[in-house]
């Protein structure tokens, strides 16, 4: 016997710790299957069968099943077996429907792997990498030069960069490809930056991945916009390789001061970024004490300070390589450290507070001379 049955937005239609009598056919509307309070799975495909393997396998429900909107459901009250006996070509749709229902918990799966690391790698594979936490970008913008300087910045900080030129070469990618984040240009034709935005949001893959829009600089409404709708961080054209980057990390929920630090073997690096803005050297000083205990911890006693690459030595520069000498001067240990820059202004240098025996050096070949020699 069948019948047609309607729920409420939110109506448990399955309970768990129950064993299924029938089973149900979705005919409209979305499912959210519910295991202590977590969301194990949505269905909304029209004709998926749901509640079929209690009553199949004899085993109590393990979760439930709640209408996430107003759902028209067909109830079969015979048990599955009578009527796959009665009705083979049933059988098929049945297979299929659980293809879907697995195909979607891989994918839930591997999506939780890249943000978790839940999997173990195989490693029968010759090839296999112990370094599976790349980050991989998603580039969404039909500018060959923007794209490029896009690509540039992701090679800069060791990320994996993919292209798409339109919406749906976006999507297709992440039906198949998860992303660590999406930058989407806000001057796609024809309003597909807000369709494509809304997209991601439905898709497995994508619907929990951070994304980043592309807005050019003064373009006050399409910023508006692109705050309004969600975007997780805006980065500006013309681009700011460093801005734009720390904007990644954040939107990645990454530490950004990573970008300017680099432990070597026997040596502390420390580049100190071009532009120096409020929100950079804030995010930079919040990890400088712990940079510094790492660098104790690995029993480096070196250091390099990089600033060739600053236009000049502004307030907050100053205040930035000021603090961090200071954290070095907190720790009773005898480090060495060479500033990279110009020597003319090795004087202004040394007259900050714990840089007053700083040697200076012109590139980074020469001080690591120097610092191999003590």
């Amino acid at each position: 016997m069948r019948k047609t049955i309607t729920f409420k937005k939110n109506e448990i239609i399955l309970q768990d710790g129950e064993i299924g009598e029938g089973f149900y056919i979705l005919e409209a509307g979305e499912l959210a299957v519910v295991r202590d309070g977590l969301v194990l799975n949505e269905i909304s495909q029209k004709g998926a069968i749901f509640g079929e393997l209690s009553g199949l396998l004899k085993y109590k429900r393990k979760a439930s099943i709640r209408a996430k909107t107003d759902v028209t459901a067909i109830h079969i009250e015979k048990s599955l077996e009578s009527v796959v006996v009665q009705n083979p070509n049933f059988a098929v749709k049945l297979i299929r429907s659980l293809g879907r229902r697995l195909y979607t918990m891989n994918e839930l799966v591997i999506e939780g792997n890249q943000r978790n690391n839940i999997l173990e790698g195989d490693k029968s594979d010759e090839n296999f990498s112990a370094d599976d936490e790349e980050v991989k970008v998603l580039i969404v913008e039909d500018k060959p030069m923007v794209v490029n300087q896009l690509k540039e910045l992701c090679k800069a900080n060791k990320w994996i960069a993919t292209e798409a030129v339109d919406e749906d070469r976006a999507i297709e990618l992440c039906k198949k490809l998860s992303f660590s984040a999406i930058i989407i240009s806000c001057s796609l034709d024809a309003g597909s930056t807000l369709s494509l935005r809304r997209k991601l949001k439905t898709s497995v893959l994508s619907k929990n991945t951070p994304v980043v829009g592309l807005v050019v600089q003064g373009d006050k409404e399409m910023e508006n916009v692109a705050q309004e709708v969600g975007f997780d961080q805006i980065i500006h054209k013309p681009i700011n390789d460093d801005l734009a980057s720390t904007s990644m990390y954040r939107a990645m929920n990454l530490d950004s001061s990573a970008q300017y630090f680099k432990l070597m073997e026997s040596v502390l690096y420390f580049k100190i970024p071009r532009s120096s803005s409020t929100n950079l050297i804030s995010d930079i000083k919040a990890n400088l004490k712990s940079r510094i205990i790492s660098t104790v911890d690995a029993g480096i006693g070196k250091i390099i300070v990089d600033v060739s690459e600053l236009s000049e030595m502004g307030e907050g520069t100053l205040d930035l390589v000021g603090e961090f000498a200071e954290y070095i001067e907190d720790y009773n240990f005898s480090f060495q450290v060479v500033l990279i820059g110009d020597p003319k202004d090795r004087d202004s240098w040394r007259n900050l507070d714990g840089c007053e025996n700083w040697e200076v050096r012109e590139s980074f070949d020469s001080a690591m001379e120097m610092l191999s020699e003590k």
